[in-house]
């Protein structure tokens, strides 16, 4: 990440210790996403990807 702090460009850098950050593989893949995921990629959380349904019981 490269923001201006009003004194300089600052430079945020991470290294996971496993597997990679999810990355489009093509134009039409790339999107503007909200902050708020932004900061789960960071974080690992990849939305990208679609998890396995569900299933509910009903408790008695």
């Amino acid at each position: 990440m490269l923001y201006w702090d009003k004194s300089g460009f600052c430079l945020w850098q991470k290294r996971l210790e496993e597997s990679k950050f999810p990355w489009p593989n093509t134009e039409e893949e790339v999107r503007k996403i909200p902050v708020e995921r932004f900061h789960w990629l960071l974080s690992g959380i990849d939305f990208f990807k679609e998890h396995k349904k569900l299933k509910y019981q009903k408790v008695s």
